[in-house]
């Protein structure tokens, strides 16, 4: 087992960072950093700060909904991980938390 960090990440939908969408520059940084992954999901309702409700419906496919981010980081990448995105104008509401963590099987 490994002591680390999970990282959340909530972004505003149709956000754009050199020229990529923010969930796909964040998924850029991770590579760039060598991360061990990351994952990335469309939040199907929800509400933020300005309290208006977001949501996906059959006809908004692609919608206004947050996109969510996560990195599972050993002690240390955390810091990095976070300073590159302070630094980057990207918008989001970040989470972090202490894990314990392994992988599992052959890769």
């Amino acid at each position: 087992m490994k002591d680390g960090y999970f990282l959340r990440f909530y972004l505003e939908p149709r956000q754009r960072l050199e020229g990529l969408p923010g969930e796909e520059w964040l998924l850029r940084l991770g590579r760039e950093l060598g991360l061990g992954g990351a994952s990335v999901f469309l939040a199907s309702e929800g509400f933020g700060r300005d309290a208006v409700v977001h949501s996906e419906r059959f006809f908004e496919l692609g919608g206004d909904t947050p996109r969510v981010v996560e990195f599972v980081v050993e002690e240390g990448q955390d810091v990095q991980v976070l300073a590159k995105i302070r630094v980057s104008g990207l918008r989001a509401f970040a989470v972090r938390f202490p894990v314990c963590f392994e992988s599992i099987g052959e890769r």
